[in-house]
């Protein structure tokens, strides 16, 4: 196996004289082959593809982050099965309330909270 590795290494794709177009393609493991592979051509498909990904890896932890906080912030509620989730659930009421720079935003209606269960 190690042998054809070894043969097949340095083979290159067969090209036309004239215009040197591909006529016939290294088939396996050569190093033009590894060379294809792993190098970029960065053309404008490989462009916008690799800025999507970009994208949607840092819309993924954006949102992994955002998601991590909001479960931060309900699970102390049902930590005893639910019992302590009015009163906890008052005391952060209160500190969105008193929080000064959440002062611009009108917060109303706040004491109408109730609790059906």
């Amino acid at each position: 196996m190690a042998n054809i590795i070894k043969e097949n290494w340095l083979k290159e794709d067969e090209r036309c004289p004239c215009c040197n177009a591909v006529t016939k393609e290294v088939k396996g493991l050569t190093k033009q082959n590894m060379r294809k592979l792993l190098v970029p051509k960065w053309n404008m498909t490989e462009v916008i593809i690799t800025i999507l990904l970009i994208m949607l890896i840092l819309l993924s932890v954006l949102y992994k982050t955002e998601t991590q906080q909001c479960r931060d912030w309900i699970s102390p509620m049902y930590a005893n099965g639910g019992e302590d989730c009015y009163s906890i659930c008052n005391a952060k009421c209160q500190l969105i309330v008193d929080n000064p720079i959440k002062q611009n935003i009108e917060l109303t209606n706040l004491t109408n909270i109730s609790v059906s269960g």
